[in-house]
């Protein structure tokens, strides 16, 4: 193959696979960019009226397309919800039913993804979470269908003993992260919680003053990255420069090493006449190219042509036979379907075994026509010269070996 065609169509592959990178980047990071709640601040303060709460939540919708959120809330006392959110639609529907509340947050005409910050206040009838001087609360309820990276829950009571914290699902749980801030009030550490997952904090109340709560975070949720089209981006910028840079110490490993001196030292140099030498690439050796009047020294027309070539067509087959023809091997007729007979000239011991096979004893051949003894030739004349091809020391046959191994970690590494 010519070395520009080869080189371009390096460059299309190099394109191609980076492109390839930066989709399968963009594929990773939509599917890492799920939805899910990135940030739960939870605030509870026991009241005589109830249990007065604060949600803030920085939802995250990642790459889908969402109308807003919905919480069921059970024990809520009528009138008490507040919605607010500084950047998605926070209109609020409420549905009763025999067990909860449902709070829908959003407007169904607009859809909205990304992280969005939801800031929620209502009240809890008192009975609900206190029954004998014994507070019980599922700060964290289990109605959510997405996974919960982080929770931090406050919760304000006259004089607790005895708190507890459990964290999971009604069939199994562990204690949570409880201690207990200087103001007096409680504080819950929970993190990576699994969809329909759920904290409960529970105590003995005591008769003292209510503890002060740290203040509900305000202002947009913080912008968790930069979405999926820049770690593609990133991922084809960096397979380009990386295929920039592994061509160019590819070609500096493949330039040829040449006799110093010009022209002809560069042609017809020996190790004997103690010249230097250098490597140059096939543009500098395109330079000291000369027209000549004879044929490459010790190398066959066909040879040369497998050189430049680097495979074995069907076309160096022919020129084979014209070589032998020329030769007087053999004699190819000029007229259709050609015929080939036995020359005058006694063929070349290589020669003669594979003009053997394709004569097969026969005095002609004639083409135009399927001959299954000239095929069984042919192929073997296209196994030897491939055979020469591979074994020849015009090249550094190890390049081959270590580009195959190239080529299978950088498959292993695209698909790691």
């Amino acid at each position: 193959m010519p070395i520009s065609r080869r080189r371009r169509r390096a460059v299309i592959f190099a394109i191609i696979s980076s492109l390839g990178v930066g989709l399968a980047a963009l594929v990773a990071a939509a599917g890492g960019d799920t939805e899910r709640i990135g940030s739960y601040w939870i605030s509870g303060e026991l009241t005589d009226e109830g249990l007065a709460v604060v949600e803030v939540i920085d939802y995250d919708f990642g790459v889908e397309s969402r109308r807003g959120i919905y919480r069921n809330v059970p024990d809520l006392v009528d009138g008490s919800v507040r919605v607010s959110s500084p950047t998605a639609p926070d209109n609020v529907r409420i549905t009763e039913s025999f067990f909860d509340h449902e709070i829908r947050i959003g407007n169904p005409q607009i859809t909205i993804s990304g992280r969005h910050r939801y800031r929620i206040q209502y009240t809890l009838h008192r009975d609900a979470v206190v029954q004998n001087g014994f507070f019980s609360w599922d700060a964290v309820g289990l109605e959510w269908t997405v996974p919960i990276e982080e929770a931090t829950v406050f919760v304000a009571l006259p004089e607790p003993t005895g708190t507890n914290c459990r964290a999971g699902t009604p069939w199994f749980s562990k204690g949570c992260s409880l201690t207990t801030l200087a103001s007096g009030a409680l504080r819950i550490d929970l993190a990576d919680l699994d969809a329909n997952e759920g904290a409960t904090v529970s105590a003995s109340l005591g008769s003292g003053v209510i503890p002060g709560l740290p203040s509900a975070p305000s202002g947009a949720a913080e912008d968790p990255g930069s979405g999926v089209v820049a770690p593609a981006l990133i991922a084809v910028l960096a397979a380009l420069a990386g295929a920039a840079a592994a061509t160019m110490l590819v070609r500096r490993a493949g330039r040829e090493r040449v006799w110093t001196g010009g022209a002809a030292d560069a042609a017809f140099g020996e190790s004997e006449d103690g010249l230097g030498s250098r490597l140059m690439d096939e543009v500098e050796l395109a330079e000291l190219a000369t027209i000549e009047f004879e044929p490459p020294r010790d190398i066959s027309a066909v040879e040369g042509a497998l050189l430049l070539r680097e495979q074995v067509l069907d076309e160096h087959l022919s020129a084979w036979l014209l070589e032998a023809a020329i030769r007087g091997e053999i004699d190819i007729s000029d007229d259709y379907p050609l015929v080939i007979t036995h020359g005058t000239a006694p063929p070349h011991p290589t020669v003669h075994q594979i003009l053997d096979r394709m004569f097969d004893g026969r005095s002609s051949i004639r083409l135009g026509s399927y001959d299954a003894d000239f095929t069984k030739g042919w192929n073997q004349l296209k196994g030897e010269l491939d055979d020469w091809l591979h074994g020849s020391a015009h090249w550094d046959n190890a390049g081959r070996r270590r580009q195959t191994v190239v080529r299978i970690v950088g498959a292993i590494a695209l698909v790691i």
